[in-house]
């Protein structure tokens, strides 16, 4: 056994631990900011939703304005073929 001239609880077979103290700073939004975020999310939530409808309805726009192209092109045809000489436009 060692022999230590002051006894100060030092034991190298016994590890000795300290406490060690550390500051943690926590930043803790307040009611306001949390409602303006809430508010935000639900705005961005409303507005996807809205973005998604108008995606969908400008496809369907586009689907409906190809086929009346489609059927208004026939007309003319049909029209041209009964009278090829005849101005459709001038004639309103």
């Amino acid at each position: 056994k060692a022999h230590y001239d002051h006894d100060d609880g030092y034991n190298p077979h016994n590890p000795m631990y300290r406490q060690q103290t550390a500051k943690v700073r926590v930043t803790l939004p307040d009611n306001e900011t949390r409602s303006h975020y809430t508010y935000a999310k639900q705005q961005e939530f409303m507005l996807k939703n809205k973005a998604q409808h108008l995606i969908a309805r400008q496809q369907k726009l586009e689907t409906e304005i190809n086929s009346s192209l489609t059927q208004l092109k026939a007309k003319v045809t049909a029209l041209l073929s009964i009278k090829k000489n005849y101005d459709i436009i001038g004639r309103t």
